[in-house]
């Protein structure tokens, strides 16, 4: 893809619910852009910032900011005080991937307090295998599709035909933006910038509502086999468990979201520990405490 040339920068926003891929897209819209200096802001919700660790090869300006929704009422300046230094460098075009738990309703608002730059295009990523059900549980689910311009559907080959349709059809009854179907991130085809009009909202982020964060930190190394069980028996209680773990395979990247959990092999990380986002109300602190205790020997502190 060409930019306009412009002493503005572009703003591209991604968003989407926890473990929807937005990092994998973001990875693979950056790459259209071989020409243009980048800069990109990651918002993890976790205390550990762990999705600006995978875009460390991509030779951009970053900024990262953890620990919450920068949407947030309570998280806000940070926010404009990270877009004004990335404004101070100078890129061509600036993304924007916001944490799994963000209402992005007010981003438009924030935008001319950190200076100038032109927002673009707002992708809101989704995962079809989880979409349907997480709908009807998190409000914040149809406000990212609400606020965005385009959608992708992520993980296709995850569901059926009819599925497949149903959500769509889901969306639809949320707004008329333009849907492409992913895999990895991946679309059939190259999504252009599309801006639509809609009204300007007030995010629902506050400090009220937002989910429990945690991270583990332990000393040592652990086999990935008791590893993977112990992240599927607390995702039971989490939304999300994600984060850079050592283990006597070498050093690992462990996402694990709904049913699913992934662990592969990292090449480096600023910080090793499992981040998990829960609701307020799961037990999810005695769940961890036990299934720990039972699967290994050495001790874990809990932040």
């Amino acid at each position: 893809m060409k930019l306009k040339k412009s002493s503005v920068p572009e703003l591209v926003l991604v968003t989407g619910f926890l473990g929807s891929g937005k990092t994998t897209f973001l990875k693979v819209l950056m790459s259209q852009y071989h020409d243009a200096l980048k800069g990109v802001i990651i918002n993890d919700f976790g205390k550990v910032a762990i999705d600006g660790s995978l875009l460390d090869k991509e030779g951009i300006f970053k900024e990262e900011i953890s620990g919450g929704s920068i949407f947030c009422t309570c998280r806000e300046n940070e926010f404009v005080e990270a877009l004004k230094c990335m404004i101070k460098e100078g890129p061509d075009i600036i993304f924007v991937e916001t944490s799994g738990m963000s209402d992005p309703s007010g981003i438009e608002k924030l935008l001319p307090i950190a200076g100038k730059v032109e927002f673009v295009c707002g992708y809101c990523v989704v995962d079809a295998s989880r979409f349907l059900a997480l709908s009807d549980i998190f409000s914040v689910v149809e406000k990212q599709v609400a606020s965005s311009d385009v959608v992708i559907i992520n993980k296709v080959d995850r569901v059926s035909v009819g599925e497949l349709e149903r959500i769509k059809q889901e969306i639809s009854t949320i707004g008329n933006m333009p849907q492409y179907e992913a895999r990895y991130g991946v679309t059939r085809k190259p999504v252009p910038f599309f801006k639509r009009k809609k009204e300007v909202a007030e995010s629902e982020n506050s400090p009220n509502n937002r989910p429990k964060s945690l991270l583990i930190e332990w000393e040592g190394e652990v086999t990935i086999e008791k590893l993977r069980d112990f992240v599927e028996e607390i995702l039971g209680s989490a939304l999300r468990v994600k984060g850079f773990c050592r283990t006597e395979s070498g050093l690992v990247l462990v996402n694990g979201v709904g049913s699913s959990v992934e662990i592969t092999l990292a090449d480096n990380a600023k910080a090793t520990g499992l981040s998990i986002i829960s609701e307020r109300n799961k037990p999810v602190l005695k769940t961890i405490k036990d299934a720990w205790e039972r699967l290994f020997n050495t001790e874990i502190k809990i932040t």
